[in-house]
């Protein structure tokens, strides 16, 4: 009630509405917060900059509910109308991989890259996609592992690098290319942060045991 209340003065707060709708679907309050979701998307007072992360966590709701329809028919409306904001593809992206429809996820994510192409999540988003893929859908969609690899340096803030190289490692661990895990494993114990190295190294315990 008091989130409610709160919302009733505050219609447009991102983290009162997100967590009210938290709330309203443990009690399975669910008509509820698709009136929530339609009073937002139907207000032509706001636009779309200020409200897409509120039907952006309408279309997870749906998502999470089953109503695969509804997802979906949310985040194609979020696509079309917010193409510069990456955390839209991710989550759409991120969705159809959770379907298993990993074609789809992969060309959500492809789309998304080109209008958000410095946008990081997006390229691990795409590298975990590459790895899920069999090897027919890798040859259909995607370059090669080093080439794809090679985008994510290309795209992504240098201060990052070492990030891209723990993904690398790891990703090659799970396909069996020993030497270029290695590899990335080093490259990323002398690029990454000093604060950070202690998780390298967990890292690389984690794929030496195994």
């Amino acid at each position: 009630d008091i989130l409610l209340r709160g919302l009733h003065f505050n219609p447009f707060s991102e983290n009162l509405f997100i967590k009210a709708v938290k709330i309203e679907e443990k009690m399975n309050n669910f008509q509820k917060i698709r009136e929530m979701v339609e009073n937002i998307r139907a207000n032509r007072d706001i636009s779309i900059e200020k409200c897409w992360r509120i039907l952006l966590e309408g279309a997870l709701f749906e998502g999470r509910c089953g109503n695969r329809a509804k997802a979906r028919s949310q985040f194609q409306f979020l696509l079309k109308k917010c193409r510069n904001y990456g955390p839209v593809f991710l989550e759409a992206s991120k969705y159809e991989e959770r379907e298993d429809q990993i074609e789809y996820a992969i060309d959500i994510c492809d789309q998304g890259l080109e209008y958000n192409c410095k946008y990081s999540p997006l390229w691990f988003q795409y590298l975990r996609l590459y790895e899920k893929s069999g090897e027919k859908l890798r040859a259909k969609k995607f370059q090669r592992l080093p080439m794809v690899i090679n985008d994510l340096f290309k795209h992504i803030n240098k201060e990052f690098h070492w990030k891209i190289q723990i993904e690398a490692a790891q990703t090659y661990d799970r396909i069996g290319t020993d030497a270029k895990t290695i590899s990335y494993l080093r490259e990323a114990l002398m690029e990454s942060p000093d604060n950070v190295k202690w998780k390298i190294w967990l890292v690389a315990s984690r794929i030496m045991l195994n």
